[in-house]
Order: structure tokens, then sequence, then C-alpha cells
């Protein structure tokens, strides 16, 4: 595995304090010296690290004064290492947000524009997704990979974009709620699928839509109740780890 380069640990924790609030929109970052300090390097990293933030659009540098966290409005929320260490319960709201307003019309227009091709492959998907015994991350990314298949049916190559674009987070919202190891999550993945390739293949658009909508609320519900399982559990860590203390 490889190592992950210094500036990006540094790169990483800054925008996590971004993330925070510890370091506020439109307001003055520590200056060099103070992150050399306190991340231990020289000036040049923790220059590849603000020139990297500047390229993201989560910091802006000043000539001659200090640099600054950007507007929000600039930030690249779809970066991974920003997804890695900002995303919550808030986060995964918003995604969801967005894939209700993107999936169902690619749904739509996969079951006016589909081949026989693209539902063969989905199909193909679904069987492995169905047979998967490895790893819930390599299920999530079948699951990932059945909606971009399902996106290149629609013959739309602005629409497909646009849904490549967020795609991958999906994998980790899918890993969170696959890693609650209930069958009850993975059959209603599979009846969720089932379902659209069965309307898909009729070619019943409306239907198509309405389906991938509540396909889309179950798996919401599934990441959100992995989060609240998650959350609970760290709770009752934190409060039996007091209770050795005491």
């Amino acid at each position: 595995m490889p190592k992950t380069k210094l500036s990006d640990q540094i790169i990483g924790d800054i925008l996590r304090k971004i993330g925070n609030g510890e370091f506020k929109p439109e307001h003055p970052l520590p200056s060099e010296s103070h992150f050399c300090a306190i991340y231990g390097v020289n000036r040049g990293v923790i220059r590849e690290a603000i020139s990297a933030l500047e390229a993201k659009g989560f910091v802006q540098v000043h000539q001659g004064s200090k640099s600054t966290v950007a507007p929000t409005y600039d930030w690249d929320v779809l970066d991974p290492i920003w997804v890695s260490v900002n995303a919550n319960h808030d986060y995964y709201e918003a995604l969801f947000k967005t894939r209700e307003i993107i999936e169902p019309e690619i749904a739509y227009y996969a079951a006016q524009n589909a081949t026989k091709k693209d539902i063969s492959e989905l199909k193909r998907l679904l069987e492995l997704y169905r047979n998967c015994t490895e790893s819930t991350e390599n299920r999530a990314k079948l699951d990932a990979e059945f909606h971009k298949t399902l996106s290149r049916a629609t013959k739309n190559p602005i629409l497909n974009q646009l849904h490549n674009a967020i795609a991958n987070l999906g994998v980790l919202s899918r890993t969170i709620a696959l890693g609650l190891h209930e069958d009850e999550v993975v059959y209603r993945g599979i009846r969720g699928h089932e379902k659209i390739i069965e309307l898909i293949e009729a070619r019943e658009p409306e239907l198509a839509r309405a389906s991938m909508l509540i396909h889309l609320n179950e798996s919401k519900q599934d990441v959100n109740n992995a989060i609240l399982k998650q959350t609970l559990e760290a709770k009752n860590l934190s409060a039996g780890l007091t209770v050795l203390k005491v």
C-alpha cells in the first residue's frame, strides 16, 4: 500500500478543521510558521499543502498577507480528501437530495433509450450483487456500477457526466449502509434493482422514475440507520471508557 504524502496528511487535517468550523470561511488561516511548528515540517511542505488547497477551492492565497479560507461556494466538496474527513449525516443528506434530483430522471430516460445490451448488463450486475460474498465494499462497488450503467443507458452524455461526478461518493455511503450486516439491507437493494430493470425493460418511464425514487428513499434510510448505530456505539464506548477511568 503506497504511503500517504506528508503534505496530503496536512491537507486532510486542515480540511477537517475547515469542515468543523475551527478555520472559518473568509477568515485568515494561521501563519506558515504556526503550521510548521504544529506539524513539525519545513515551509516547503506547508506551501505545497496550501497550494493544493488553493487549487481545490478551499483557500485563497494573498501575496504579502495571510492566506484565508475561501467562501463556501468555492469549495470542491466532491474532493476525495474532503469527503474522507468531513462526510457526516448532513453531507449524506445533501448527497441523497442531489441523487433524488438526478437519478429518477436517469431511470425515466433509461426506460426510453436502453438497448438490449444495456439491460443485459444491468441484469448481469444485479446477479453479481446478489451472489457477492466478498467485502461490503465490493458489494457497494457493484451497486454503484449498476447505477453508472443505468446512467449510460440514458444515451445522454451530459446527464451521464453529472451522475459520474457524484457516483463514487455513493460507494462510501453504500459501504456504511451495508456495514450494518443486515440481510434486509441487501434484500432491499436487490428488490429495488429488480423492479427498476423490470420497468426499464417494459418501457415504462414514469413508473421507472417512481421506482427509483422509492429505491433512493430506502437507501437513505439504511444509511441514516447505519450512522445512528455508529453514533450510539461510539457513545457507549466513550461511556465505558469513562467508567473504567473512574
